[in-house]
């Protein structure tokens, strides 16, 4: 096998186009995957993490709440992620979700450590692998995990997805 590196919302497009044999990326379980794509059994079960500047106004969840006088917080996360979604279900009327295609989760992450927004949701595990890995180098150095780890949805699971050979 060769690795190759793709933006996270293109792989199952990437996939279903045959550019890519198989989808090992920190993709959970949907029912809607399942029906496009052959998913293996779960590998690993996930929390999300809230990110935060240490100097901002964002301790832990309850602060992303709506506040008279406040303009509604910025949070950003990978569209179609399990962050995207639970702060559409939980947070939707109080932040202004910014959902990014394009970008990874260095890119969101580099926003709040340049005070562009104000806080970020991620997987636990790209939370631990970039916070503990770069703690001390500039780029991070600034941001801290805040509030309590999550679980964001009935299965959080991460499974590898490859093409359905029947489609």
């Amino acid at each position: 096998p060769s690795f190759r590196q793709n933006d996270w919302s293109s792989l199952p497009g990437d996939l279903s186009r045959r550019d890519i044999d198989a989808v090992f990326n920190g993709y959970e379980w949907m029912p809607e995957r399942e029906a496009v794509m052959l998913s293996t059994v779960p590998y690993y079960a996930y929390r999300i993490r809230l990110i935060a500047h240490k100097d901002g106004d964002v301790k832990g969840w309850d602060d992303l709440k709506k506040k008279e006088g406040r303009e509604p917080l910025t949070v950003g996360v990978l569209r179609g992620s399990a962050a995207d979604r639970y702060l559409e279900e939980n947070y939707k009327d109080d932040v202004e979700i910014v959902a990014l295609k394009q970008a990874g989760v260095t890119f969101v992450m580099s926003q709040v450590a340049g005070k562009k927004m104000d806080a970020t949701v991620q997987d636990v595990p790209a939370t631990v692998w970039y916070l503990s890995r770069w703690a001390g180098k500039a780029q991070y150095a600034d941001l801290r995990p805040v509030g309590e780890a999550i679980r964001p949805t009935e299965r959080p699971y991460y499974v590898a997805y490859v093409r359905d050979p029947r489609l």
